[in-house]
């Protein structure tokens, strides 16, 4: 009986093990792959706010020109300048966009400023 029970653990350790093995190189391959698909993907601004609390507006067309043809990233400016106006004279404002690379949503939000500021894919 008790050589049952080694035989039985023995099959079970070779299949945990063969199982462990598969989801670990299953594990690299997806991280591998989607380090490479993030790189390649094209970033596209779905929708953007500029303002300071309820003074601002609709950024989504000034956002989605600063990202034209970019893929993985996407370097941007949040200012008066480049999103169209000073929703709001005199208050720091911020830009609050959310983003798709492929199927996948990402949203942020970035301070105002004329320094270049990254939308990511990772």
């Amino acid at each position: 009986m008790a050589g049952m029970y080694i035989g039985i653990a023995v099959k079970v350790e070779v299949i945990m093990r063969s199982v462990f093995t598969a989801l670990l190189s299953l594990t690299l391959t997806c991280a591998v792959s989607g380090f490479a698909l993030a790189q390649g993907v094209p970033i596209k601004p779905v929708v953007a706010a500029y303002g300071a609390g309820s003074h601002g507006f609709d950024a989504t067309i000034a956002m989605q020109q600063q990202c034209v043809g970019k893929t993985g990233s996407c370097e941007f400016s949040c200012s008066n300048e480049t999103m169209g106006g000073d929703p709001a004279k005199g208050l720091s404002k911020e830009c609050r966009v959310a983003w798709k690379c492929g199927q996948k949503l990402f949203f942020d939000e970035f301070p105002e400023s004329s320094a270049k500021q990254t939308l990511t894919c990772e």
